[in-house]
């Protein structure tokens, strides 16, 4: 892969940041022995590789590049991997709950459990935010009981990396799945991450800064319960303006306007679909105007710039047929590099594409298992912070 093992270079300040952290993407999951799909956008367009990684990514998928666009390191929320693949030293068991021990050894964990942001002022050094899972109700159920954060340094080691700071509780509670999200303070140097908590209208907001973690916690919208039987998808715009949680348990899209300086949410509202119509996955275009959302056959766009929202959707897509015994449905979203959205089609090489998001209606362009990746199974995508 172009430029995927330069040794990491140093930079004078977090400002540089851009979206080159977010230029590699691992895939999940594997289909040959030791590889999954991954995708490089250093020269924009997306490179095609069979990375050759040591673990698998089931659900939660977090990584971060340098400000080169060089990978660092990578996590499945169990496991961490250096872009040697390397475990980071002092990182095993860096989230380790009961139902990580036996008898279930469990190797991954839902999506949205593991999210990396830089550490404030402090260069090549990153805070990973986590959610453990944990058996309760004599072990019919698991959930996120506890949410943490790690601390690693990409200076430690030669440049390999080291955990610092392992494992730290911030809260102890139940989470709700499918919630964990970071994004950018209006200051352009701190970061607040959120996470739901289960059966509340309840919002944790941790805000991390050069002198450490806090967090503070806000009752808004509705009520939010389901258990790891179900999907979802939380996010942040591109301008951090707005945020969305879906839940295919109750079949709706959930929407809040967000202060990145207050980081206070309002709730705006609800977006609804029939039983026929369960949503699956949900994007924003680059210019946070325009807002996607996917049941596994159909996709639908919003203008975000209207009030209400609802009325103003519009059908771009339906699944063409493709894919036979293993059809190539519409799953996660995951706005990239090059200004396109991507949508993963599992269990397959393939991934849906939108081409022109900001444009409206059928001018977005959507083209259906147009990127082909080097190995199958593509059935997550990297979890990365709003910068």
């Amino acid at each position: 892969m172009k430029k995927f093992l330069l040794l990491i270079l140093t930079f004078s300040s977090l400002a540089v940041h851009s979206q080159k952290t977010e230029n590699v993407w691992l895939l999940g999951y594997h289909y040959y022995p030791s590889f999954v799909p991954a995708l490089d956008f250093y020269y924009n367009s997306p490179d095609t590789i069979a990375w050759n990684s040591p673990i698998e990514f089931f659900g939660a998928n977090a990584s971060v590049c340098n400000s080169s666009g060089d990978l660092q390191f990578y996590t499945n929320g169990i496991s961490m991997f250096n872009y040697l693949n390397d475990t980071i030293a002092n990182s095993t068991r860096f989230n380790y709950d009961s139902i990580m021990g036996p008898p279930y050894y469990l190797n991954t964990l839902p999506a949205q459990s593991v999210i990396i942001t830089p550490y404030p002022g402090q260069n090549d050094q990153y805070c990973v935010f986590h959610l453990s899972i944990h058996f309760f109700n004599n072990m019919q159920n698991a959930q996120p009981l506890k949410f943490s954060y790690s601390i690693v340094d990409m200076n430690a080691n030669g440049g390999t990396g080291a955990m610092t700071v392992k494992d730290q509780t911030i809260i102890a509670d139940t989470m709700l799945y499918y919630s964990l999200q970071a994004v950018k303070h209006g200051n352009g140097r701190d970061w607040w991450a959120v996470v739901h908590r289960w059966n509340s209208d309840l919002l944790y907001k941790v805000l991390l800064t050069p002198n450490g973690v806090s967090y503070t916690t806000q009752q808004v919208g509705p009520v939010m319960k389901s258990d790891i039987a179900y999907s979802g998808q939380t996010l942040f715009s591109p301008d951090g303006s707005r945020y969305a949680i879906l839940r295919s348990d109750t079949n709706k899209v959930y929407l809040f306007d967000f202060d990145r300086c207050t980081g206070m949410f309002t709730y705006q509202e609800t977006l609804t679909y029939n039983n026929n119509d369960v949503v699956t996955g949900c994007s924003f275009s680059p210019d946070s105007r325009r807002f996607y959302v996917s049941s596994s056959t159909r996709l639908y766009q919003y203008d975000m710039s209207l009030t209400p929202v609802s009325p103003t959707r519009v059908k771009v897509g339906d699944w063409d047929g493709a894919g036979g015994f293993n059809p190539y449905y519409f799953e996660a979203h995951r706005l990239a590099p090059d200004g396109k959205i991507y949508i993963t089609t599992p269990p397959s090489e393939y991934l849906h594409v939108i081409n022109d998001p900001n444009q409206p209606d059928t001018s977005c362009n959507f083209t259906q298992h147009t990127l082909t990746l080097k190995s199958y199974h593509a059935v997550t995508v990297p979890e990365f912070p709003n910068y």
